[in-house]
């Protein structure tokens, strides 16, 4: 959380690949999907008093392409997208205060707003609210975290299907090392889950997830040359632990690679 009465602008860039196909339950390949992202974001956080924070992040995809090859008619679909996201107002709450040592708690509230484009996958085209809080404590060489993130998702409508998807769970354990030299770095770990079942659209027909499971790590490499100016360098891989659904009723796997990010950040920070 920022100093009290500071203000930070962040821009981060990023591209991000992933790989999926659909299998029978007896492992017979249907299709197969890529996806490549290039996106940046603007974030802006602003500290009111000592205790509370409110910001605002807005995406921008400079490119999202997509592309299905199906094996049975050997056909293969691409688009290409590009346009706003979802803009994320929030809010957050210091209870507990860490920097000068002891146990630091945050806790938040996130509105994601359906400013991005459905139809093309830039947005979610649901008004979503996400509950979170952090437990941190300070040490000699940094601060270790605990965060645990809860988002409650609305309905919408696809392509004449009704979509949900999903009250989704996360949990985070993490460390931000304390800057030494201008450098510091940030680790962490985490698992996301639903709360209840998960309805997409596929290609004109229902396709409902029981289970969704997600982990996976993050590594970030920060540098502060002067107080004011802040560069990070970030990776970010994700496992998918179990994607079995039903489309239509029939039982399917969805069996998807590791999905994985490259980017940096660049934040600017003034009183």
């Amino acid at each position: 959380m920022l100093p009290q009465g500071s203000t930070s602008l962040e821009l981060i860039a990023a591209s991000t690949e992933s790989e999926s196909a659909q299998l029978t339950p007896q492992d017979q390949q249907l299709s197969e999907m890529n996806n490549e992202i290039f996106a940046s974001k603007f974030v802006i956080r602003h500290a009111l008093g000592k205790r509370w924070e409110i910001g605002a992040e807005m995406p921008f995809f400079i490119s999202r392409d997509k592309t299905v090859n199906t094996i049975k008619t050997q056909t293969t679909n691409e688009s290409e997208n590009e346009g706003p996201g979802d803009l994320t107002l929030s809010t957050t709450y210091r209870w507990l205060e860490s920097q000068r040592g002891g146990m630091g708690l945050l806790t938040g509230i996130d509105l994601k707003i359906p400013t991005g484009d459905e139809d093309h996958q830039l947005g979610t085209g649901t008004w979503d609210t996400g509950f979170r809080a952090v437990a941190s404590y300070r040490t000699p060489i940094g601060f270790p975290f605990l965060m645990g993130i809860y988002t409650w998702n609305n309905e919408t409508e696809r392509n004449g299907i009704e979509t949900d998807k999903g009250n989704e769970l996360e949990l985070a354990l993490g460390l931000k090392t304390a800057f030494w030299h201008g450098l510091a770095l940030q680790v962490s770990g985490f698992y996301s889950c639903l709360t209840e079942n998960r309805i997409r659209e596929m290609g004109g027909k229902e396709a409902v997830f029981d289970q969704y499971q997600t982990s996976g790590f993050f590594i970030a490499l920060r540098y502060r040359p002067i107080k004011s100016l802040e560069l990070n360098l970030f990776h970010k891989s994700t496992y998918h632990l179990d994607d079995d659904f039903r489309l239509e009723g029939s039982p399917l796997k969805l069996d998807a690679k590791p999905s994985r990010s490259y980017g940096l950040a660049l934040k600017y920070f003034w009183w």
